[in-house]
């Protein structure tokens, strides 16, 4: 069998009602060379059963399944191992590629041989498949119809401590980059992804690029690991070590570390932001309100990232979502 050029590596855990769709987007890839790497981490519905009915059809797409690892990255890092792509990209099994992604993201990689990383943006979609508005960056289009960067969308280590750069889910790796960094970080039972941007913008900083296409759908799934209110201590836990992995390393540029207490606040803004997502109002604002008592936030940062979410957190469910539409667009009308 001819070695492929991209390895997409599968998550998988009770995923029934979403992985054939998610498996079907990526046979619908107008890339071809690719495998797909199913790892279900010991499945009780039928997520494995589904699977198998696609890689007894189809030699790219590889089923493993595992003994209960539990974690994302430990998940993950089995996919990688396996892999035999020179590129390495993720896909959860309750979300899906469209069409041009694997090809879009690619391609800067294939034509420099001095980029290590590129990745795409993200679009989220609800339960049902519809589109629906979500956290992270909206692409606008050119004259000639085409998507561009957001305006003013420029990698910058500011941008890099602050979380102002896109998300890690729609990112491609040459394969050799991700094992010399050991793949995810396995401490971590969230916020890996955001540990490995971080990692590889310590690499090579301008050795990633950002490509202006929608590379990845995202579904808002109230059942996700990161979105469930056991998880919401670990959740918080996970973030801020994660942003210990960028301030405690001996490359960290000094600007990163000016932003320490910026970059932190965020953190528990974000978990918190995401507990009340859940509708978990009370909770949200005791997780917001431990900001105050890390003495590596300034008051000032800790009261602005307090507020806002204290405040959305009083309003009733319909009005809070507004909120957030509001923002959202009056966020993307300033770029």
């Amino acid at each position: 069998m001819t070695s492929p050029a991209i390895s997409v590596v599968m998550a998988a855990y009770n995923a029934e009602r979403f992985i054939a769709e998610a498996i079907e987007s990526v046979r619908s890839q107008t890339r071809g060379d690719w495998e797909l790497i199913i790892l279900d981490d010991a499945s009780s519905d039928q997520t494995a059963a589904i699977a198998q009915t696609f890689s007894s059809g189809d030699e790219r797409i590889h089923l493993r399944r595992l003994q209960r690892l539990g974690s994302p990255a430990r998940v993950r890092n089995a996919g990688i191992s396996l892999a035999r792509g020179e590129l390495i990209t993720f896909l959860d099994a309750d979300d899906c590629l469209p069409p041009t992604a694997l090809a879009e993201v690619s391609a800067p990689l294939d034509q420099d041989p001095a980029l290590i990383a590129a990745y795409g943006f993200v679009a989220c979609l609800d339960l049902d498949g519809r589109p629906t508005q979500g956290p992270g960056f909206r692409l606008r289009r050119n004259s000639q119809g085409e998507y561009a960067l957001p305006k003013g969308y420029a990698h910058s280590w500011k941008r890099v401590a602050l979380g102002q750069v896109e998300s890690s889910v729609a990112i491609m790796v040459r394969a050799d980059t991700l094992r010399a960094l050991g793949g995810f970080c396995e401490s971590l039972g969230a916020a890996e992804d955001l540990a490995l941007r971080y990692a590889l913008f310590l690499q090579k900083f301008d050795g990633i690029r950002a490509i202006p296409c929608v590379a990845y759908h995202y579904r808002l799934n109230p059942q996700s690991l990161t979105r469930q209110k056991p998880n919401a201590d670990a959740l918080l836990r996970n973030h801020l070590d994660a942003q210990d992995v960028l301030l405690n390393q001996p490359q960290t540029p000094a600007e990163v570390h000016l932003l320490a207490s910026q970059a932190l606040a965020k953190r528990y803004r974000y978990a918190a932001s995401v507990i009340l997502s859940q509708g978990h109002a009370g909770l949200a604002r005791q997780t917001a309100l431990k900001v105050f008592r890390d003495r590596r936030v300034h008051p000032l940062h800790a009261f602005k990232a307090f507020v806002p979410l204290a405040l959305r957190s009083l309003l009733p469910g319909r009005w809070e979502r507004a909120m957030k539409t509001l923002a959202i667009r009056l966020r993307d009308g300033a770029r």
